[in-house]
Order: structure tokens, then sequence, then C-alpha cells
């Protein structure tokens, strides 16, 4: 019993961390992206960007799982 959900969690556990790795990927490029920036009115272009985006997998993080 434990050594069956222990083999459908373990790959779930290894995707999962795949995404949060490229995920965090993307955060500290954005991050060093926008220190470059100056903070002003977002213009067109950055709305733009963010809207592109706002569709982007995510993944949930539970403290239960």
């Amino acid at each position: 019993m434990v050594k069956d959900m222990l083999s459908q969690r373990v790959p779930m556990a290894v995707a999962k961390r795949r995404l949060l790795e490229k995920q965090m990927v993307l955060m500290k490029l954005a991050l060093k992206q926008w220190q470059a920036m100056s903070y002003d009115v977002p213009d067109e272009h950055r709305v733009h960007h963010l809207i592109e985006h706002w569709n982007t997998p995510t993944v949930e993080v539970n403290s239960h799982e």
C-alpha cells in the first residue's frame, strides 16, 4: 500500500519540481529585466507583455501533498 502510493507520488513530485524550477528561471529573468526598468507608468508594450503571458501554466503547491 505505501509502496504503491510512493511509486505514484515520486514521479508526480519530480514533475512538479521540474515545473517549479522552470517557473523559477522565468521569475529570475523577469526580476532581472524589471530591475533595469524605471518605476514609471507602464507603457502599452509592458502591459501587452503581461497580458500575453497571463495564461502561462502555473502549479499550486499545497502543504498537504
